[in-house]
């Protein structure tokens, strides 16, 4: 399998959180002692292999689309995506919470670490509309 992906990025395979020392030291100085919400470094794992395949499956294969019409012809306006996006979406959510600490006295910057390992335009713009809309609300 580590051949199939390899393609993608020298990266592919590896913890994305355990290679960038330099991110762990910004985590650790804006964190100052802080409990920590997010174990960064399971993102990290998750990043660096299943993301990289969900997120080259989307963009090569299935695209986000617009559903204008309910199969009754009734207007729904909505956005069809993958099953695989919906679910690293949801798991990101609800396993990693991700988008967990600025509502549980956490660090932006812890949040704002775990979306910078996610790497990935398309899921990390999605993550990042929903926390700001829910502040926006």
């Amino acid at each position: 399998m580590e051949d199939t992906y390899g393609y993608l990025s020298k990266l592919y395979g590896l913890n994305l959180y355990d290679i960038d020392r330099p991110l762990q030291h910004s985590v650790a100085y804006f964190l100052d002692g802080r409990t920590r919400l997010l174990n960064l470094s399971e993102i990290g794992r998750f990043a660096g292999r299943e993301l990289y395949e969900v997120a080259d499956y989307i963009d090569k294969i299935a695209n986000p689309r617009l559903v204008t019409w309910s199969i009754n012809g009734e207007r729904v306006d909505r956005v069809w995506i993958a099953p695989s996006q919906r679910m690293v979406l949801e798991k990101l959510i609800r396993e990693y919470k991700i988008l967990t600490p600025p509502f549980k006295q956490g660090s932006w910057n812890e949040t704002m670490a775990a979306l910078y390992l996610v790497s990935d335009p398309g899921i990390g713009c999605i993550l990042t509309v929903t926390i700001q809309t829910a502040y926006a609300v």
